[in-house]
């Protein structure tokens, strides 16, 4: 885990040398939060949630119905992110517009984001099969493979990053389709370790069977929960594309370093809990289900507070070392800081929520996280 997140800081690094934050990276940012916000939503949150402790009861009746819902859930997940990116491809200049109306004070701004967002809206596809693959293989406890497949893609992304550095006219549009080739690469090496599990992944377009409509069920009180927060980041999204040159990726720098600890901590704990804790659902051991979430939370309590404090006071030379340098000038510097302070102060709160999240999905109570979920939004709005 720990390198999948070292590459993607030398990505970030890499990728401020070159476009800084001026008017091409809020056009780069804007266009690539598109894919990632409906990954968030549907595969990553939603489909995760709804998947695993279906998939972990389906392990129990046997390798074939584990395989079944495998084929089902890919066919249906293929299905439905196709169309989306489809119609993407087709509105982007609608959609643009929708998470950055500030941009249209600005044509060639908004003419870079569009195009962006056309080219890169296939991710979405490969990277939700992704979710898929790494939420199967992390039941059948092969937890290596979903990290380095991410480690696969900010190879390659960095690639885009290095290529774009000669070849500076085209530099965002190399940047955009070496994000897509990162997604199939993704794809790609997952297959192996999926079939040294013992399945494959082929797709079954008659997706339509009790299997999926049972995720189906859990998915959609998942995806309203993981939706109120990718509001709050598409508002700040829309405020900032309101504001001066830069704010959307000054936003996005300091959002990277405060997801750094919680990339390499609470995601990398709570992508093992949530099988854990399904398993011990589906066996009925209370016990074990209520120490491991316990000694999660302790753990993450036991890092993030000391972290958040470090990043809160030393916000200001954190930035300047990582990022002072090419395009990145001193002014981006000391906003981008400013924007990790206030990130900071939520590091805590996030780790322990994504642990508790985690318990009731294993639970198949997909409900109750998204009604506290919903009490956050209006205070999240304000910020």
């Amino acid at each position: 885990m720990y390198k999948r997140q070292i590459l993607g800081f030398v990505r970030d690094l890499l990728f401020a040398r070159l476009f800084g934050a001026g008017s091409i990276a809020d056009a780069f940012f804007v266009a690539f939060r598109i894919p990632n916000l409906l990954r968030s939503v549907m595969a990553e949150g939603a489909l995760t949630s709804g998947f695993v402790p279906v998939f972990s009861a389906e392990l129990k009746k046997g390798d074939n119905a584990a395989q079944n819902a495998i084929s089902q859930v890919s066919g249906f997940l293929i299905f439905t992110t196709v169309i989306i990116a489809a119609l993407g491809i087709i509105f982007s200049d609608k959609i643009i517009i929708l998470f950055a109306p500030g941009f249209s004070s600005n044509i060639e701004k908004l003419t870079l984001s569009s195009e962006l967002l056309r080219i890169m809206f296939p991710y979405l596809i490969f990277v939700s099969i992704v979710a898929l693959l790494g939420g199967a293989l992390n039941s059948v406890k092969i937890f290596g493979t979903a990290a380095m497949a991410q480690v696969v893609m900010n190879i390659v992304f960095i690639l885009g990053i290095l290529a774009g550095m000669f070849w500076l006219p085209q530099a965002p549009y190399l940047v955009a389709w070496f994000v897509v080739f990162g997604g199939i690469a993704q794809l790609v090496y997952q297959i192996p370790a999926l079939k040294r599990a013992g399945f494959s992944l082929k797709p079954d377009f008659r997706f339509w069977t009790p299997t999926v409509k049972s995720i189906v069920k859990l998915m959609f009180p998942a995806i309203f929960g993981a939706a109120i927060y990718q509001l709050t980041i598409f508002f700040n999204t829309v405020f900032a594309s309101f504001l001066e040159e830069g704010s959307v990726a000054w936003l996005f720098y300091a959002d990277r370093i405060s997801q750094l600890p919680i990339g390499i901590f609470s995601i990398a704990l709570a992508s093992v809990l949530l099988p854990a804790l399904s398993h011990a659902e589906t066996d009925n051991d209370q016990k074990l289900f209520s120490d491991n979430l316990y000694n999660s939370l302790r753990y993450s309590t036991f890092l993030m507070v000391p972290i958040a404090v470090c990043l809160f006071v030393l916000a200001v030379p954190i930035v300047n070392v990582l990022f002072k340098r090419g395009e990145f000038t001193s002014y981006s510097a000391l906003k981008t800081a400013e924007a990790l302070m206030a990130y900071s102060l939520g590091l805590w709160a996030i780790s322990c929520h994504t642990m508790l999240v985690r318990a009731y999905i294993a639970k198949k109570d997909t409900i109750t996280p998204v009604s506290y979920t919903h009490l956050t939004l209006p205070t999240n709005r304000e910020v």
